[in-house]
């Protein structure tokens, strides 16, 4: 229905296509209450930083391999890149970032694939957030929420086939991080993690009881900011709230 043929009589909507129009109760919304609009940021938790704590770990690792200018111009060359209007090579949208075609980590560990242009894309945000750590085919193929096949990308079939040739072309052996630093440099690093995860859990308890003392002492705190010269004379002589 369409607002133009619909008009207001006595608080209903009278659809007027037809011979026999009909009506439709017209229901008013009630206003809403302070309360209900009310939505004050939510306070900050150190115990939810522990996940950004850990892929910080993981990622620090990860060495940033600079490319030679022959492997730049392969890579541009197979992804069918322009330099002056860089594109996502999942969805042909403007590229906004570079993102690691396999990623890096997993389950709060390394991978083994590393930050160098044979695992670098250009993406959109939209494609980076949406594909997350899944594999790119699959994702891509996939109904997940802003995927190129969700959002009907056109010629999906031609950018996978691009995407395979530049896989195959920077195919490279996973690097076993223990194996590469040592066994014992490892263990040192992960024990370093957990100090800290363990320091902010302790931070977290001590936090949460400061908060409590402080919300238990507020009322006293605002109302001695409201209190007469005298009345705190008063108070500091004879003692008292």
């Amino acid at each position: 229905m369409q607002l133009s043929q619909m008009s207001v009589f006595r608080g209903q909507i009278v659809h007027d296509s037809g011979k026999f129009p009909h009506m439709i109760p017209f229901v008013k919304r009630g206003k809403r209450s302070a309360r209900e609009v009310y939505q004050p940021p939510g306070g900050e938790s150190i115990g939810a930083r522990a996940s950004a704590m850990r892929s910080a770990f993981v990622r620090s690792l990860i060495p940033n391999v600079p490319p030679s200018e022959r492997e730049l111009a392969d890579a541009f060359s197979l992804l069918k890149l322009d330099a002056d209007d860089l594109r996502c090579v999942y969805c042909g949208d403007p590229s906004t970032e570079w993102d690691h075609f396999f990623p890096v980590m997993r389950k709060g560990r390394p991978t083994g694939y590393l930050t160098r242009i044979q695992n670098l894309v250009p993406a959109c945000g939209k494609c980076n957030q949406s594909k997350g750590n899944r594999d790119w085919k699959d994702w891509m193929t996939s109904a997940a929420p802003l995927s190129p096949t969700t959002r009907g990308v056109s010629k999906l079939s031609q950018r996978i086939r691009r995407l395979q040739a530049f896989e195959a072309w920077g195919a490279e052996a996973v690097v076993d991080f223990e194996t590469v630093l040592g066994s014992d440099a490892m263990k040192q690093h992960n024990d370093y993690l957990r100090q800290i995860l363990s320091l902010m859990n302790e931070a977290e308890a001590h936090s949460k009881a400061l908060r409590t003392a402080l919300l238990d002492e507020l009322p006293y705190v605002i109302q001695e900011k409201k209190l007469s010269l005298w009345t705190r004379f008063w108070r500091l002589v004879f003692g008292g709230r």
